[in-house]
């Protein structure tokens, strides 16, 4: 009798800490976007609210944003596979969506992709009309017309693996660039950061970087005219220090000081491409680029780890900043102004990759559980 009164009491506290696991944890992170929930947040920066578009159980990723006409575009897998040798047509989806959090348009393509939620080795064309993909089966970049529903190879042997491209990023509709580090085996002994003509079907090298680490750090502006990008401060180091680089002529025209000394993440051009943001040691700092100078905006203690960081406007920034301590699965998302007198929090999720600014920093996109 007194062992099965011990028999029950057990299976009710089981049964008590289970329900306080689901109401405290699980429940506030489906609620989120967390756990279940996959999908797309919108986030009103006027009132922060946020609209939140379910994916699937498969992780949904932001590949290109239309500001004139405010929507993005997301890439999302729907039907698993084993091998990207044996993947079949229709098994990736290109959904178009605005910023009410309505589904506009569906598109199905034929494409061969692996770990598409890195977004390293494949990019969107501005006009939403090509894409660009790295293929496993030849080792080469090539270039698919949706129009058409053709694809064309343009650069050869690019790389044994596709770990050795760091970023592709479009500079016009005929037009883009891609990083590339060392790769024996493809029969490139340097580090690259190429420009590509689609019409002319001409590749130049515009920098040797000393070394591409893989937490590869770059942000292009606006404009597509200069390329802000983490150079190894030596060969094998996750040291970085931040560059400047013009697309167009290949001159590194800003080095940041004091970069190159230790970890950097994130980095952000502002809307005038007069100013850049970045995190360093926990540091949100800026740096103007007429008159070259750094800036703290916010430091955070050690129980604070900020990880995102991106300019809303011209005078405003955004961050994400998670507690260490209180960590449930979720950070918060704050703007801060550039003089520091205003801060405010916007909202807390279950944040999992890149944050896109809509709608001259109206709203902001994100991808949201895992």
């Amino acid at each position: 009798m007194f062992k099965k009164i011990i028999k029950i009491g057990a299976v009710t506290v089981l049964f008590l800490f289970a329900l306080f696991l689901f109401i405290f944890v699980i429940y506030p992170r489906y609620l989120s976007g967390g756990i279940f929930n996959v999908g797309i947040g919108i986030i009103d920066t006027s009132t922060g609210e946020m609209v939140f578009v379910k994916s699937d159980r498969f992780r949904e990723v932001v590949v290109l944003i239309d500001e004139s006409q405010k929507k993005f575009y997301t890439l999302r897998k729907i039907k698993e596979w084993q091998r990207p040798q044996q993947q079949k047509d229709g098994e990736v989806e290109m959904r178009t969506i605005n910023t009410d959090g309505e589904v506009i348009d569906t598109k199905q393509f034929p494409i061969f992709l692996d770990g598409y939620a890195g977004k390293t080795d494949y990019a969107f064309s501005p006009d939403s009309k090509k894409f660009l993909f790295y293929s496993f089966e030849d080792k080469s970049l090539n270039l698919h017309q949706f129009d058409t529903k053709s694809n064309a190879n343009l650069i050869s042997n690019v790389s044994s693996s596709g770990y050795s491209i760091k970023f592709i990023e479009w500079i016009s509709d005929k037009q883009f660039i891609i990083a590339l580090s060392d790769d024996e085996k493809s029969g490139r002994l340097a580090n690259e950061i190429v420009l590509y003509d689609i019409d002319a079907r001409k590749k130049s090298t515009l920098y040797n970087p000393t070394y591409l680490s893989s937490s590869y750090n770059h942000k292009l502006s606006k404009s597509g005219r200069y390329l802000a990008f983490g150079d190894g401060a030596e060969e094998y180091s996750s040291y970085e220090n931040i560059k400047v680089l013009n697309v167009q002529t290949g001159n590194i025209v800003y080095t940041v000081p004091h970069s190159g000394r230790t970890l950097f993440f994130d980095v952000d051009w502002s809307p005038n491409e007069d100013k850049l943001v970045y995190i360093m040691n926990n540091t949100i700092f800026t740096y103007s680029l007429q008159d070259q100078e750094e800036g703290v905006i916010k430091k955070f203690s050690t129980d604070k780890s900020v990880s995102s960081v991106f300019f809303l406007d011209q005078n405003r920034i955004v961050y994400r900043v998670r507690d260490r301590v209180k960590d449930r699965g979720k950070s918060f998302l704050h703007t801060i102004s550039l003089d520091k007198k205003n801060e405010n929090q916007l909202i807390e999720a279950a944040f999992n990759g890149d944050l896109y600014i809509v709608d001259q920093g109206r709203y902001i996109i994100c991808e949201l559980g895992y």
